[in-house]
């Protein structure tokens, strides 16, 4: 980790879900740390006792899984926090995915190749949970995130773009037959220094500045996320909740918000800027639910 970052866990340090409440969690799930396999098993990598880790209430049964890449991961105390609230549990599942499916098979052997690379065991994890899921009624509701400008920046090909657009298509209609209502999150801000150098920089310039990311460069950076985003919520078969609007203030984009680093690095949420994102937009990730809320 960089100097001028802060602390970020690798993984969201919450209590290991068992089987209970009549759900057995799949086994055999790889779960990455940074980008080395830990090799405890010999096929799958670093498989952890459980994939799962328990949001919210305890003594409840789970209605809702975060799912994603490091973004969920980074999202999750957030998620957590608003579990708690609403008096909910939900399940946050560990193994670090690439959310498509139903691709394996495609022509386009450059594009799998790439997309191998960039999340290994993406299609093992993907079939693992699509399956869980399937089988598992009790969980209504799925959360996706993920750090979509990877996959359909403006540098990569059309077919690639193609193909992560079929691949999210497959999983929404999946997850919807199966019953599920599915959100896709979108994109946060991002930064091209970690929050420390920056606010340091700010300082030392005697100005209050984050010119780096202005609201047009982030509107024109993340114009085919939104445009992948929407085409699948004008689908009907999943909503799009845009995140951006929480970390725009005053005018100004925020690294940090009343001494508060909204941050870990240069595009991870840290536990406060979770928070804060997620108290944001509560009723339109939990609809219906503000009657709940813990006095």
């Amino acid at each position: 980790m960089a100097a001028n970052n802060i602390s970020f866990p690798e993984y969201w340090k919450g209590p290991a879900f068992p089987p209970s409440f009549g759900i057995t969690p799949p086994d055999r799930a790889v779960v990455e740390k940074g980008n080395a396999i830990q090799p405890h098993h010999p096929e799958l990598g670093d498989v952890t006792d459980y994939p799962f880790v328990l949001l919210g209430k305890t003594g409840q049964p789970p209605s809702f899984l975060l799912m994603g890449d490091s973004h969920a991961m980074a999202s999750s105390p957030g998620f957590d926090d608003a579990a708690r609230l609403l008096n909910r549990s939900g399940l946050f599942y560990r193994a670090r995915l690439c959310p498509l499916s139903g691709i394996s098979e495609s022509g386009d052997a450059d594009s799998l190749t790439l997309l191998r690379m960039m999340y290994p065991h993406w299609e093992h994890n993907m079939d693992l949970i699509l399956d869980w899921l399937e089988n598992t009624p009790q969980i209504h509701t799925v959360f996706i995130h993920n750090r979509w400008i990877e996959l359909v920046n403006s540098h990569r090909d059309m077919r690639l773009k193609q193909l992560v657009a079929d691949g999210l298509l497959h999983t929404c209609a999946r997850l919807r037959k199966a019953g599920k209502q599915i959100v896709l999150l979108g994109p946060v801000p991002e930064w091209t220094f970690g929050p420390r150098k920056l606010m340091r920089r700010n300082a030392l310039l005697n100005a209050n500045r984050a010119d780096r990311l202005l609201g047009g460069d982030f509107i024109t950076r993340q114009r085919p996320v939104f445009a992948l985003l929407e085409h699948m919520e004008s689908t009907g078969l999943c909503r799009f909740i845009p995140l951006h609007g929480a970390f725009h203030k005053n005018g100004r984009w925020l690294e940090e918000d009343e001494g508060h680093l909204m941050y870990c690095d240069d595009n991870h949420l840290s536990p406060y800027g979770s928070r804060k994102m997620v108290s944001g937009i509560l009723d339109q990730l939990f609809p219906g639910m503000e009657s709940t809320v813990s006095n």
